[in-house]
């Protein structure tokens, strides 16, 4: 099994642009995960020609596939190690996490910890245009101690653009939460391409993260040891999120990198899914969705995003293969997840036979709550690598 990524439209050119001088009403940022040494990271996880150099201090990983309905490859499992070994390997890993809440604090940043650089930062032609909502640059900033080059996330002009009420109150929500939140999601450490701070690009929110050099996990994965270990890495980032009392909200495979020591990145969590909801507010039109061959009904049924929602889509990636792949109108695609339709059984009957399908196919209950958690997930996909 490998973690999909579906392919992104091709980038589309522009003029030159700096960012406004002019800062925003209310302090903004965001933040996404692009590759910008490629179209952009959508693929399966397949394959890692390099090893780390840390690799044994790695966590080992679940194996990951090619994407779309190709015949899939299940690598024969190795006896499932304890219960007690895992649950010991994982409280040792546990004690370099940030305790429950403790990325929630409430405390204001300080003076040292920037977070709006507006008229510091410089973008870089072509952008990455394969995000709705989003345009994604390789930026330079001024200011920030050891950083140069960053990854600039722009809101992207929907409807009439600045002459649209409906625009201006979508980037002013965006603008106003950004504000709140950034500064939480900026001190989160863990397995993350990590959040650097907000800026105002052309009269419009920007948030900027650490620059996406590295891969994706199809570009890296090349082995079934490879993609195994990479997903295991995937399932403790999202477990550290939850820990924190947060949620990504957007699990797709664009959003799972690689960096050049052969690491998983976990990039795109709460500015993607913050900027979709804010929108929802003014315009509810299913145009600027995110796919639905990876989120789960309750999200299709306009219902909150919880941290349930996180482990469908995660499933959905962990299993190395597209959604749905014989159902190419997404419209169909939405109503046979709404319908509780068997998530990849009909199209790969071979993956019943892998010690991970039980798990994942947990992870596709209908009710959320009826879902185990990422917790309870990584433990049991930590049995068999």
């Amino acid at each position: 099994m490998g973690a999909c990524f579906s392919n992104q439209k091709d980038k589309q050119r522009a003029g030159p642009r700096t960012t406004n001088t002019v800062p925003p009403k209310t302090a903004a940022t965001a933040v996404g995960s692009q590759s910008h040494s490629s179209t952009g990271p959508q693929s399966t996880l397949e394959g890692s020609p390099v090893k780390s150099q840390n690799a044994k201090n790695q966590p080992k990983a679940p194996a990951a596939s090619g994407s779309g309905p190709q015949k899939a490859t299940v690598p024969n499992p190795p006896e499932p190690r304890s219960q007690k070994s895992v649950k010991a390997k994982d409280k040792d890993a546990s004690t370099s996490q940030p305790a429950k809440g403790a990325a929630s604090g409430s405390s204001a940043p300080g003076p040292s910890d920037q977070l709006d650089f507006t008229g510091k930062v410089t973008t870089r032609n072509p952008p990455d245009t394969s995000y709705k909502l989003l345009n994604s640059y390789v930026g330079d900033v001024k200011g920030v101690k050891n950083v140069k080059r960053v990854t600039v996330k722009v809101l992207r002009m929907v409807g009439n653009g600045p002459n649209d009420p409906n625009y201006k109150k979508w980037t002013t929500g965006v603008n106003e939460r950004l504000q709140r939140e950034i500064s939480v999601w900026k001190r989160l450490k863990g397995p993350f391409l990590q959040y650097i701070g907000f800026a105002t690009v052309d009269g419009v929110p920007a948030v900027l993260t650490e620059f996406e050099e590295g891969q994706t996990a199809k570009e890296f994965a090349k082995k079934p040891a490879d993609t195994r270990r990479l997903v295991l890495e995937f399932a403790d980032a999202v477990k550290i999120l939850h820990r924190a009392q947060l949620t990504h909200g957007n699990l797709e495979p664009r959003h799972f990198m690689v960096d050049k020591k052969g690491k998983a990145k976990l990039g795109g969590f709460c500015f993607n899914q913050m900027i979709e909801e804010e929108l929802k507010k003014v315009n509810p039109s299913e145009e600027y969705r995110r796919s639905s061959r990876y989120t789960p009904p309750e999200v299709l049924e306009n219902r909150p995003t919880s941290a349930g929602s996180d482990v469908y889509s995660f499933a959905c990636v962990a299993v190395g293969k597209i959604p749905f792949a014989a159902t190419p109108q997404e419209a169909a695609v939405t109503q046979l997840a709404i319908n509780g339709e068997p998530h990849l059984t009909k199209q790969y009957t071979e993956l019943q036979n892998d010690p991970w399908w039980p798990t994942l196919r947990s992870c596709w209950s209908k009710s959320p709550e009826a879902r185990p958690s990422m917790d309870t997930v990584y433990e049991k996909v930590s049995l068999y690598i």
